[in-house]
Formats: C-alpha cells, structure tokens, sequence
C-alpha cells in the first residue's frame, strides 16, 4: 500500500479500508482458525481485529507498513480471547492439572502473561500506569503525554525504563517459549 493510500486509509476512506479488508481477511483468518481451532472464535476474531484497526488507524505509521501493524493487532486479539477463556484447575497436592480442552500453547500463554503481569506489578505507579496506556489501550506516546500533562519526552522516558526492567527480569526461558508460541501463531 503506496503512502497515499495509508493517508487515504487515515483520513477514514472507507475504500482503502475496503481493501487492507479484502486483501487481508483471508490471511488472519488462518492464523486466527490456526491458533483457536474453532472457525466462529477465528471468525470473531478477525472482525475484532479489523473494528480494531479501524479505530486505531491514526496510529499507522506509514514507514512500518499495514501488515506489520494488522499483525501486531491480531497477536494482541488472540491474546485477549485466550484470557477470556475459562481455565478449570483441577488441584492436587503439588500441582496444578489443566482441563483437558486446552492447548499447550494456551497453558504456556497464560503462565506468561501471568508472569508479565506480576512484573509490570512491581513498576512504579506512575511507570505503570503509562505502560499501561501505551501497551493495553494502544495510546501513542503524544496522547499519553496529553492525558497525563507530561512532556512526550517523559513518556519516553518512562516507557523506555519499563521496557528495560523488563527485558531485564524477563528470563532467557520465557522469550524462547514466547517466540515459540508466537512462530506458530503467526
């Protein structure tokens, strides 16, 4: 897509929309049946993927492209919808069995998130709290500074020392597992 069809796309041209649609439904539609196994929740999550695009698509960047920025919604999506998902425990002394309707990759997702969560936990409010924007409402770094009355250089700032705390904390272990699961996803 040409640099003016992106602005087009920003600006609300339902035509360009049309096409980033028509173009890309077929392709997320397989990663989402691919990872979810159910063709109505891979369905659902196409469309979530997409009514999120739309309402996110002042955050294009028009040097990073649209399919890098369709899969990083789509991730984000088939993230959610796995939290969603009940998780019966089945306990036993020393240990947790899973139900038996989930997948490996699920079980490995949600004791990842687990463990970001607690570390995103250990942030300093403030740190947190603009992690939070950036990462779970897809905010840029200009309406976070906004919202918050803070310079953008601050917001910067504050999310580059998240990131480091949590590359830092975050084990050689868990990024492996995580590039696992998500080399099958995508």
């Amino acid at each position: 897509m040409s640099n003016n069809e992106v602005a087009l796309l920003k600006a609300g041209d339902i035509k360009a929309f049309k096409q980033v649609y028509d173009t890309n439904w077929d392709r997320l539609f397989r990663i989402s049946y691919k990872y979810l196994q159910n063709k109505q929740d891979a369905e659902e999550a196409v469309h979530d993927i997409f009514t999120t695009f739309w309402k996110y698509r002042n955050n294009l960047d028009v040097n990073q492209g649209i399919h890098g920025y369709l899969l990083k919604i789509t991730q984000t999506t088939l993230l959610k919808i796995v939290r969603r998902k009940k998780i019966e425990y089945v306990s036993y002394p020393h240990e947790n069995i899973v139900s038996s309707n989930l997948t490996e990759n699920e079980v490995i997702i949600r004791n990842l998130e687990e463990y970001s969560s607690s570390l995103i936990d250990e942030l300093p409010e403030k740190r947190k709290l603009i992690f939070q924007m950036s990462r779970n409402e897809g905010m840029s770094y200009d309406e976070i500074a906004k919202q918050l009355n803070i310079s953008k250089k601050t917001v910067e700032n504050q999310m580059s020392a998240a990131l480091k705390f949590l590359r830092k904390k975050l084990s050689a272990s868990i990024i492996i597992t995580t590039i696992t699961i998500l080399s099958h996803i995508f």
